[in-house]
């Protein structure tokens, strides 16, 4: 705060080496492990590094914005084993400052453990868990190979005329997504049933994203497993979703 105000910057060692004196002071930082305050740093520090580079760019800058407390949904262990402060032993997560966790993993773990990166979504608490050296498995080659054109209408259509739609999962939805969006409006704000409201809200938009994010992974790897080489076009998502018309549509297929 002191550098901010006379116009100096803070490097993240700078804050870094106060950590233990800020930890002194505040108890409740005593009882958050080192590495995650120190990851906090890291991405505050990545944060305005982006934006003095775009800055230095001539981009729309976009100042960095202070978020609250509830939009500080995930913490980072940056090293696990015996001496991080996350270790993994069969279905428990040894989280340093907070326990022992049971979890159930997605898929066998294969590499070596690096990092743990612990997140609320609307369902619950979710690790995910970063590995390094992982063996790698060349797919056989098939000696076929494929062009995208990629669309509103047909999701992908092929060189050979193939197409695959859409399911547009967000235009099934909205009738049940804009009843919630009613109902949170609804609520008092900072009451319990608003609370719930917006749980089930954020519930409906992560079945949303999840039923998308399924289908385009599918899809993937279906073309993946079929072809050793795939072209598609260079589409500029950020600027084609500026269509008032067309956005929500193009949204929706992703």
């Amino acid at each position: 705060m002191v550098a901010a105000r006379a116009g100096k910057g803070a490097t993240y060692y700078q804050q870094a080496t106060e950590l233990p004196d800020l930890k002194a002071t505040v108890p409740d930082y005593a009882e958050v492990n080192a590495q995650v305050l120190q990851d906090v740093l890291r991405r505050l520090d990545k944060t305005f590094q982006a934006f003095f580079r775009r800055v230095q760019a001539g981009e729309t800058p976009g100042y960095p914005r202070f978020h609250g407390r509830d939009r500080y949904t995930s913490f980072t262990y940056p090293q696990v084993g015996e001496h991080g402060g996350a270790a993994l032993d069969g279905g428990l997560l040894s989280l340093s400052k907070i326990g022992r966790i049971p979890i159930r993993l997605h898929r066998p773990l294969e590499g070596t453990p690096k990092t743990v990166t612990v997140s609320r979504e609307a369902d619950g608490w979710y690790a995910c868990i970063s590995c390094a050296d992982v063996p790698v498995q060349p797919l056989p080659p098939t000696g076929q190979e494929t062009g995208i054109d990629l669309g509103i209408e047909a999701f992908a259509t092929f060189s050979d005329g193939t197409r695959i739609f859409s399911p547009g999962w967000y235009r099934k939805a909205e009738r049940a997504l804009n009843t919630a969006q009613r109902r949170v409006s609804r609520r008092k704000k900072g009451s319990n049933r608003r609370r719930k409201a917006v749980t089930l809200l954020a519930k409906a938009h992560q079945k949303v994203r999840r039923q998308r994010r399924d289908f385009h992974h599918k899809t993937a790897l279906t073309l993946v497993c079929e072809n050793d080489a795939i072209y598609h076009e260079a589409l500029q998502a950020a600027n084609m979703v500026k269509h008032h018309h067309l956005a929500k549509s193009i949204s929706d297929a992703g």
